[in-house]
């Protein structure tokens, strides 16, 4: 199975043998982050007993008041179906809620319940250790110096 986290397979990234050490540093460097955090996001998941997917929705629907079905596939990235069937675990397990929208009451919006709320600020907390520890390795000058290039990045 192959996992995509922000649009870079886990696989790797392949690079030409002739490329230097300096220009390896920032591919290794992303690519063990990105397999760092895909090892806590999977242990979260399963502490919680949930699947990947599940705890991504949980983890999108957390980052937003309430979302209708379609928004929801659009933001995850996955089939209609595929989300109606992963809210319909996750609302058995009592972790969201669906409602009709009060402007068109054939829309049905989905959100955290108060558990599914538990687990994502758990989530939030654990992610915030994980960024802090990693940040400490590196000097008050440094991480400023890091915060100043990382904020010119654009994301789409």
């Amino acid at each position: 199975m192959k996992i995509y986290f922000f649009g870079i397979n886990s696989g790797g990234v392949s690079m030409n043998k002739g490329q230097q050490g300096s220009e390896r540093v920032p591919y290794r460097f992303f690519r063990r982050l990105i397999e760092e955090l895909l090892k806590k996001f999977t242990s979260e998941a399963l502490e919680v007993d949930l699947s990947m997917q599940e705890h991504y929705i949980i983890e999108v629907l957390g980052r937003n008041e309430r979302l209708t079905i379609s928004n929801l596939a659009d933001q995850v990235t996955a089939p209609l179906t595929t989300v109606s069937s992963t809210l319909d675990r996750l609302y058995n397990q009592g972790l969201v809620e669906r409602e009709r929208s009060q402007e068109d009451r054939r829309v049905v919006e989905v959100c955290l319940s108060a558990e599914g709320e538990k687990i994502y600020e758990n989530h939030q907390e654990e992610t915030k250790k994980f960024v802090d520890e990693f940040l400490s390795q590196l000097s008050p000058d440094d991480r400023d110096e890091l915060y100043r290039i990382l904020s010119e990045f654009k994301w789409n």
